[in-house]
């Protein structure tokens, strides 16, 4: 069969099309989201929040180290990440003025406690690489007739440098009735690489994206997320036919049924933005069984099926395992995250 330009271009396009749609955002995340459903935009209260919201990242204290491998099929496709998160300061502010004690002298707000502000930074760096079969097998199961398509199949790499800041805002207690709010910035390099062994060359892209995020936390149980993906976003190097990301807005919350279970769900690429992963529900569920220690999770990944469950070892060692039941691969991956 004879390749031309055209036709190698639009098979590629089919490719590209089909990973976004079948893998769309198995982007770097926790075990212990993954067993919820990948839900976590309104819960935010562990170091994934660097990969889900970052915002979240203020509601810790302390370092923490964070590293999630996918166990099974190697050698067809990983999907592993580390992340590092840390609190930076925490304290009341020893101005003379400003703009927490203005709002507060203007409207007549009263706080019972001391208000603090707190800031905190994470940064992960990840790795999704999946083989040229494996493609193939994507494509197969989205019925794909292209037999180009087939033949331009390309082992494809992306890594990913995720830099993340986050802040409490400690007059939003008072100005918005007890709630707590946080906001988050994040920075994110990523490069794909493919290599298209039929062309006998392959093709590669660098791109910096910007992304702003929010927390709210009621006093009623309820929680509420925002974040808003590559509002900035700079292709700096590469041939591929695309240029950046697309701005994608997604929508998190999550309820605290009692002192031992909580419900999350999200909802992605809200506005149905072009050239972004299609728009997905995700819901999700955790339990306690035993207090700190041991805790089992459910969940739904736009249709598809999850599950696992945690551990806590001494000294505030976790473990976490998750499996994603996927059509063209039943994936399970563990965590292990570590407090200092």
């Amino acid at each position: 069969m004879k390749l031309n330009r055209k036709s190698i271009i639009g098979s590629l396009g089919i490719v590209s099309f089909l990973l976004m749609s079948n893998f769309q955002d198995s982007h770097a995340l926790g075990s212990r989201v993954r067993a919820m459903g990948g839900a976590f935009i309104g819960l935010a209260n562990d170091e994934n929040a660097i990969f889900s919201n970052p915002a979240g990242l203020s509601q810790l204290s302390g370092n923490h180290y964070h590293l999630d491998v996918l166990l099974n099929s190697r050698n067809e496709f990983t999907n592993d990440s580390f992340a590092y998160a840390s609190q930076i300061y925490e304290g009341q502010s020893r101005k003379r003025f400003s703009i927490e004690e203005y709002l507060e002298n203007e409207f007549q707000f009263t706080t019972s406690k001391k208000r603090t502000s707190r800031y905190n930074f994470a940064v992960s760096i990840s790795r999704d690489q999946k083989s040229k079969g494996f493609i193939r097998k994507i494509m197969l199961d989205k019925q794909s007739n292209s037999q180009l398509g087939q033949q331009v199949a390309a082992d494809t790499s992306t890594d990913t440098l995720n830099l993340g800041f986050a802040t409490r805002f400690p007059v939003a207690s008072s100005l918005f009735q007890k709630n707590q709010v946080f906001g988050g910035i994040n920075l994110k390099y990523i490069r794909t690489k493919r290599e298209l062994t039929t062309l006998m060359n392959g093709n590669n892209k660098d791109v910096l994206n910007v992304g702003l995020s929010a927390l709210v936390k009621t006093p009623h149980n309820f929680s509420f997320g925002m974040t808003l993906d590559s509002i900035i976003s700079e292709k700096l190097t590469g041939d591929m036919s695309s240029s950046g990301s697309s701005t994608n807005l997604a929508l998190g919350m999550s309820y605290q049924l009692d002192k031992s279970s909580i419900m999350v769900a999200d909802v992605t690429n809200v506005l149905n933005t072009a050239r972004a992963v299609s728009p997905q529900f995700k819901i999700g569920f955790e339990r306690q069984l035993i207090q700190d220690e041991l805790f089992m999770r459910l969940g739904s990944w736009d249709g598809t099926f999850t599950m696992g469950f945690g551990i806590k070892l001494y000294d505030d060692v976790k473990v976490d395992y998750a499996f994603f039941n996927g059509d063209v691969l039943k994936e399970h991956y563990i965590s292990a995250a570590m407090p200092f």
